[in-house]
């Protein structure tokens, strides 16, 4: 649910859940649709009025009888604040000291079988430097861990500022760069916060993936699929360290498959060492599985998914080529 321009206070707490739950009656009833999961957009930054973490809470409990009586079995997800770290104007909360004031309210344990999980958005990730994302990040999941529910990042994305009309040849909404901020993005999420399940922001109107026509895929679509190609749903993301620094490196398992990706941001919009001669690398990983491995890769000068091959691990260990300013994926046969 977005943010109103109707001040929403603890006096009409009551008339919001019910309106909340006739809306999702109505599109069980006209479409046949039942909304499993409901929050409240960026409760601390509602126009005229934000919402205390103890007023979502009561407005969670003042939902529970009238679901109930409805028919539904929609559950709730508590958080979904706009910043990981970020203090925006006018509120004192991101979603860690947010998330935790919920937790935290003595009115919680009435609420706790209405919700679902806790989650976030990643909004402020472009500002928070390199060397301290790791920590907000993981922060965020040892909360979650300490109250046993999933965390959930349901906006993800770098950048909420692309203009509408920005569909240009040339334009930032295409380009190589964009792109490759996306995939970082989902490296931090995906690596450091363990989010259970992670929604793109958004698919259609200011952040899409293609023209508006549908015709022309952009380089942030294609990024994108070759990730969701190569970690597919089920995977459990392991721990995976890189000994260059400018590498970065994101893994999973899923049963017996394994799933690699490297971010090389040498030379990309994301090195500021202003060296521009780097060269090809070839990184070793070690402790995977012997056999055979099919490689990818997404650059600024391809306009597809290049298939690079196969390559064997030997002894548990697979030589990677990775070009710099490119995403390669890696994943077992």
């Amino acid at each position: 649910m977005g943010n109103g321009t109707t001040p929403l206070t603890a006096a009409n707490y009551d008339d919001f859940a019910k309106s909340l739950t006739d809306y999702i009656s109505h599109i069980k009833t006209v479409a046949g649709i039942e909304i499993e999961y409901v929050s409240i957009n960026e409760p601390e930054l509602w126009a005229n009025n934000s919402i205390p973490p103890a007023g979502y809470n009561k407005i969670i409990e003042e939902s529970i009888p009238l679901f109930s009586q409805a028919g539904l079995n929609t559950k709730w997800l508590i958080g979904n604040n706009a910043t990981i770290n970020l203090l925006n104007p006018g509120t004192s909360y991101n979603s860690y000291t947010y998330m935790k004031a919920q937790l935290e309210d003595a009115n919680f344990e009435n609420i706790r079988s209405s919700v679902q999980a806790m989650s976030y958005n990643s909004w402020d990730h472009i500002n928070i430097s390199s060397s301290r994302r790791e920590g907000y990040y993981r922060r965020l999941k040892t909360l979650a861990n300490t109250y046993s529910f999933e965390l959930w990042c349901i906006e993800a994305n770098f950048t909420a500022t692309i203009p509408n009309n920005n569909d240009e040849p040339n334009g930032y909404i295409r380009s190589w760069d964009r792109a490759f901020q996306i995939i970082d993005v989902y490296h931090s999420i995906l690596k450091y916060s363990e989010a259970e399940a992670v929604v793109y922001w958004q698919y259609q109107n200011d952040l899409r993936l293609v023209d508006t026509a549908g015709n022309i895929e952009f380089h942030a679509y294609r990024v994108l699929k070759q990730m969701l190609d190569n970690f597919t749903p089920g995977v459990q993301f392991i721990e995976a360290e890189c000994s260059d620094s400018m590498i970065d490196i994101l893994a999973a398992k899923k049963n017996n498959e394994i799933s690699i990706q490297l971010l090389n941001k040498k030379g990309s919009v994301l090195d500021l060492s202003g060296n521009t001669g780097y060269k090809t690398d070839y990184i070793s990983i070690s402790g995977v599985p012997n056999g055979n491995y099919r490689v990818t890769y997404c650059a600024k000068g391809e306009n597809s998914i290049v298939n690079d091959g196969i390559i064997t691990a030997i002894n548990g260990v697979l030589n990677v080529r990775t070009r710099p300013d490119t995403i390669t994926s890696i994943k077992s046969e």
